[in-house]
C-alpha cells in the first residue's frame, strides 16, 4: 500500500508539472496566438502572422491589466491588477480556434474568463474578458490586451478635447495600433477605446468607471488583432477587417499626415 500511495503521489506532481509547463496555441492559415501556463499563471507568449511568415513574441508576458478604486468619487490610490496577480483555475480548448482560460485572486474576490476565438476564414483574433466579482469594487479602466514588442507603435497620437476652437474635437480615440514588421494591426472594438504604446507596452482598452456589484458579471468589450498579407498595408488590412466585421464607426477619414481617424 505504501509502494502505491507514492506511485500515486508522484503521479499527481507530473500531472500538475505538465499543467504548469504546458503551451497553448489558437489560430487558422493566416494568424495563430500562443499562450503558455507556468507556475499557475496564464500568459500570451507570441502572436504569429502566417501570411508574413513573422511573428511577434511578447516579452512582457502580460495579457490583460485592471485599474481598480475603491470609488470614482473618492481620491485614493489605484489597485493595478494583471494576469500575473491571478491564479490559472482551467484552461478549455474546444477546437483550435477557441481558448477560454478561467483565473481566480482571492485576496480580490475576483474570478476572470479570458475568451479567445478565430473563425476559419479571417485574419484576426478576437478575445475579452468576463469579471465576476464577489466583493463591491470600481473598474476605472480595462485594458483587454497588453502586448510587449518594439515593433508595435501608436500611428495616431494627437489627444484634443477642447471644443472651444474649430475642428479640435481629436480626443484621439479608437485608433488602431501596428505592428509595421509582423504586419499586425491591435486594438477595441469600441469607438471610445484609447489604445497606446508607453515605453514599448501597447495597451488596448478603455476607460469604464463602473461600480461592479457583489456578485455580479461584467462583459467587456472585444479586443481584437488582426494581420496582412506581405501585399496589403496595414491600413488596408484594418479596412477590410472593419468591412469583413460591421464594426463601422459613423465616419472614417484620413488626417493630413495619412493617420487614420475615426469617429
Amino acid at each position: 500500500m505504501r509502494t502505491k500511495h507514492i506511485i500515486t503521489c508522484l503521479l499527481l506532481l507530473t500531472t500538475i508539472w505538465r499543467v504548469d509547463a504546458k503551451d497553448y496555441t489558437i489560430g487558422n492559415k493566416f494568424i495563430q496566438r500562443s499562450f503558455e501556463l507556468k507556475e499557475g499563471i496564464f500568459s500570451s507568449k507570441s502572436i504569429r502572422n502566417k501570411q508574413k511568415k513573422e511573428k511577434l513574441i511578447t516579452s512582457l508576458n502580460y495579457d490583460f491589466q485592471l485599474r481598480l478604486s475603491k470609488d470614482v468619487d473618492i481620491d485614493s490610490e489605484d489597485t493595478f491588477l494583471t494576469n500575473k496577480d491571478f491564479i490559472c483555475d482551467n484552461i478549455v480548448k474546444e477546437d483550435k480556434y477557441t481558448l477560454t482560460a478561467y483565473l481566480k485572486n482571492e485576496e480580490h474576490g475576483l474570478e476572470i474568463e479570458i475568451h479567445y476565438n478565430v473563425s476559419k476564414e479571417d485574419p484576426f483574433i478576437r478575445k475579452y474578458l468576463k469579471i465576476k466579482t464577489t466583493k463591491e469594487i470600481t473598474l476605472e479602466r480595462i485594458d483587454v490586451d497588453i502586448l510587449k514588442n518594439k515593433d508595435i507603435f501608436q500611428p495616431y497620437k494627437e489627444r484634443k478635447i477642447t471644443s472651444l476652437a474649430p475642428a479640435q474635437w481629436k480626443p484621439g480615440l479608437g485608433q488602431p495600433l501596428y505592428a509595421k514588421k509582423t504586419g499586425l494591426f491591435l486594438g477595441v472594438e469600441f469607438p471610445a477605446s484609447y489604445n497606446f504604446v508607453q515605453n514599448t507596452n501597447a495597451y488596448c482598452g478603455y476607460l469604464q468607471g463602473k461600480v461592479l456589484h457583489k456578485n455580479t458579471t461584467y462583459t467587456s468589450y472585444k479586443a481584437v488583432i488582426g494581420s496582412a498579407s506581405k501585399d496589403v498595408t496595414l491600413q488596408r488590412a484594418f479596412f477590410a477587417y472593419i468591412d469583413k466585421s460591421g464594426s463601422k464607426p459613423k465616419s472614417i477619414r484620413h488626417t493630413k499626415d495619412r493617420h487614420i481617424l475615426i469617429q
